[in-house]
């Protein structure tokens, strides 16, 4: 268990940092700051030196350390996801499946034989007859109502 004094040497390590340094090695906090002093090459080396300092600081404290390794893991990882677009919410479509259901109706085949035949190529379960009507019934041309 960490000692009182433990604590004390990384609350004075962060206490001589400037103060957008000391709440981005706290918490990740990237202030305006912070990105403003990145962009000057003495500033963002004294920065990354900092960093390091803190680190052998924190390898004498593994409490502190371990929240610390959290904290960057989980930053690692936004940042690596915010450069990939989202996953595409709902079920995925059945276009090509509907496809095959089509050029099946169009050789003569029963709703039943084109469940039949779908099941027998990309395995058993993945469709009824039901649901190739519903299949070919939405992927049709719609036909514009005479009033």
């Amino acid at each position: 268990m960490a000692s009182p004094a433990d604590k004390n040497e990384v609350q004075e390590f962060l206490a001589q940092q400037l103060p957008w340094m000391r709440a981005y090695l706290q918490d990740g906090t990237i202030t305006h700051e912070l990105s403003l002093a990145l962009t000057g090459k003495a500033t963002s080396d004294a920065f990354f030196e900092a960093e390091e300092e803190y680190i052998e600081v924190l390898k004498r404290h593994p409490a502190e350390l371990k929240k610390y390794r959290e904290r960057e893991a989980k930053l690692g990882s936004q940042l690596a996801l915010s450069r990939l677009p989202p996953p595409r919410l709902g079920r995925p479509r059945k276009d090509a499946l509907a496809k095959e259901a089509i050029d099946l109706k169009s050789a003569g085949r029963s709703y039943g034989q084109i469940a039949q035949t779908l099941n027998l190529k990309h395995g058993t379960g993945t469709t009824t007859r039901e649901a190739v009507i519903q299949l070919i019934k939405r992927k049709r041309p719609k036909v514009p109502d005479k009033a």
